[in-house]
């Protein structure tokens, strides 16, 4: 249940964007461009070439740009390090998560003239985004941003959501095809493209579908709708899993390898989906439970509740930091105190409380958010005791009833597991929807709370964690009221 400190840990004097170390398990292509790139970027090697550049994405033109460094316009000897970072927003230093925190990416060998691509998105509509080069000279010294280009973003498009299926699924079509009905009333600038695959499909074939989709329309969700369909296997810090986190990395290929640092790292391009409810039958009352959400026969209360099982050491942060103008300190639940790991008087009282807040039985309690940090495995999460830890079991027996539960927690999420916690969280209570993590991932203290300043701010709940690969669970597309 390991769990890291930084998930943005990039600072601009090296424009390092790590996010989940793992590596895919398949090989990987010994190019930088995919063949069927539909970018238009300067070739490199020219004379008089610039040694970087940038234009938008195409079909992703209001929040993806892709940037070339060309080596052979500089003298790589020059520098100990180099790479590109998305330096500033309309001007002002662009931070995309948590203060302080950059977006950029860095070579990995400095090879004269060699090319490098690399695409980033999440960007904002409408807005001017500058790029530069930043590296480290050969002195020691630091280059400073240099070599900028100015791109900006396109208004903000219309959106497409890929609903992948398989026959597994066909004797609930229509509570389906009743779900999409309701979001795209209450969306009225998205298209839900319904997608029909064989059983036997391979990881490959479907990452191929989807990228095909990617490069030809702006598809910023791809929900996996049924059973089976295939989940790349990842070396998540020495255990090979399942992980479906691959095929958020669109804009390249496959596989793969860039040249830049981490090249296994995904550049979550659009927010993956499970509905994988333990049967058909909890999936349809699911997605009833969601349509009448929409039809305004559900309501949930305006509380958020707040469940840290963190060490303050790795998570300084008590209920004050999660009170706020529409969660006043009266309308925040808090379950904390937990100062060391394992042990039982804490993990007991912890999980006690916990439960009696957690459970929507006779009291009918319910939240707007529920907020998790602690660690995790695709099992259970922390705290533990004697008698075990927050599993699927403990979180069916309260019959949670959040709208939106948002966990950071390392590997809750996992969809290759039979009793997944974030499964039970989302679609064995009265839960409507939820964010988590499949595998190991680097997070700090204000990554829960960028989270929540995007929901509050009436961002979507897939969009709202897909910068930091979050599994959206159930429909992506609530948001708060």
């Amino acid at each position: 249940m390991k769990r890291m400190r930084s998930i943005l840990v990039a600072s601009r004097l090296v424009a390092l964007f790590l996010l989940v170390a793992v590596a895919l398990v398949a090989t990987r292509a010994e190019r930088a461009v995919a063949e069927d790139d539909p970018v238009v970027l300067p070739e490199c090697g020219q004379a008089g070439a610039a040694p970087l550049s940038a234009t938008l994405f195409p079909s992703h033109e209001d929040s993806s740009v892709k940037t070339r460094i060309d080596l052979g316009a500089l003298n790589p000897a020059d520098y100990l390090s180099l790479g590109v970072t998305v330096a500033k927003e309309d001007g002002v230093d662009y931070f995309p998560g948590p203060p302080g925190f950059s977006l950029g990416a860095t070579i990995r060998e400095l090879t004269p003239g060699g090319c490098f691509d690399r695409a980033f998105s999440n960007l904002n509509p409408g807005k001017t985004y500058e790029i530069c080069l930043i590296g480290i000279q050969a002195d020691f010294t630091s280059t400073g941003l240099f070599s900028c280009v100015s791109v900006e973003t396109e208004a903000k498009k219309r959106e497409t959501a890929l609903l992948i299926t398989n026959s597994r699924t066909e004797r609930i079509d229509s509570a389906i095809d009743d779900w999409v009905d309701a979001v795209k009333k209450k969306n009225r600038r998205l298209s839900i493209r319904r997608v029909e695959v064989s059983r036997s499909i391979t990881v490959e074939k479907l990452y191929e579908l989807i990228r095909r989709q990617y490069l030809t329309r702006n598809v910023t969700t791809v929900i996996l709708g049924s059973p089976g369909l295939p989940l790349p296997i990842v070396d998540n810090f020495g255990a090979l899993v399942s992980y479906s986190g691959a095929y958020t990395t669109l804009s390249r290929g496959f596989g793969v390898d860039d040249g830049f640092f981490n090249p296994t790292n995904d550049l979550f391009e659009v927010t993956i989906v499970s509905w994988g409810a333990p049967s058909n039958t909890i999936l349809k009352q699911y997605l009833h439970r969601v349509i009448r959400y929409y039809e305004g026969s559900i309501r949930f209360s305006r509380r958020l509740l707040v469940a840290n099982a963190m060490i303050p050491d790795e998570l300084p942060l008590g209920k004050s930091d999660f009170v706020d103008a529409r969660y006043p300190e009266n309308r925040v639940e808090y379950v904390g105190d937990i100062t060391a790991y394992l042990d039982d008087v804490q993990g007991s009282a912890w999980r006690e409380r916990y439960a009696s807040l957690l459970t929507s039985l006779d009291t009918n309690r319910s939240y707007e958010l529920l907020l998790i940090e602690a660690h995790g495995s695709t099992a259970v999460h922390y705290p533990c005791d004697s008698a075990g830890c927050v599993d699927a079991p403990f979180i069916r027996d309260a019959v949670p009833r959040a709208q939106l539960v948002v966990a950071a927690s390392c590997s809750i999420a996992n969809q290759g597991v039979a009793d997944s916690p974030m499964s039970a969280y989302v679609f064995e209570g009265r839960s409507l929807g939820g964010l988590g993590a499949e595998i190991t991932f680097f997070t700090n203290a204000g990554v829960l709370l960028d989270i929540k300043s995007r929901l509050e701010a009436g961002t979507p709940v897939g969009e709202a964690g897909r910068r930091y690969g979050f599994t959206a669970f159930g429909d992506p597309f609530l948001r708060l009221p």
